[in-house]
């Protein structure tokens, strides 16, 4: 049964990526603002799935208890980081960061199927990472402040 749904998740992915590329390509072509949010929600269904039944075929290979949670944690942070910097940043481009975010999402895979411990690393690392950057707009907007205090500025 393990293999069956390896083959089947298999096929499955490389339609879901060859969806989610098509999604990246058709955005150009649009110009309406609503059909683009629409292929973005497309794109965001499309690597939600690749990753889940990546992780699915990881869980079921290994038994690790520790994998659902880690792809829970992964799912949360690509959905709070374009949630997040959709807000922070006004001039934000979604197609941008759902690549990003497709990116990442591809290679914390690979690193998890290689060494979870590595994985995990990896993953506290895109935590700061991300949250420093998050910071930037807060600070940029409050820099004047930072003009009352010399020793800081």
């Amino acid at each position: 049964m393990v293999n069956l749904l390896i083959e089947v998740s298999r096929y499955l992915m490389i339609l879901l990526a060859a969806g989610y590329t098509y999604c990246n390509f058709r955005f150009f072509s649009v110009k309406d603002s609503l059909k683009q949010k629409k292929l973005f929600c497309c794109q965001n269904g499309a690597m939600f799935s690749i990753h889940f039944l990546a992780y699915l075929i990881i869980w079921s290979q290994t038994k690790d208890g520790r994998a659902p949670l880690f792809y829970l944690a992964q799912a949360a942070f690509f959905l709070g980081y374009q949630l997040l910097y959709g807000r922070s940043y006004p001039q934000w481009s979604s197609l941008l960061g759902n690549n990003l975010c497709m990116l990442l999402c591809v290679g914390f895979v690979m690193l998890t199927r290689l060494s979870f411990d590595r994985a995990v690393k990896q993953f506290v690392l895109v935590l700061i990472s991300a949250l420093s950057t998050w910071l930037i707009p807060f600070v940029i907007r409050r820099a004047w402040q930072l003009s009352r205090i010399p020793w800081v500025y």
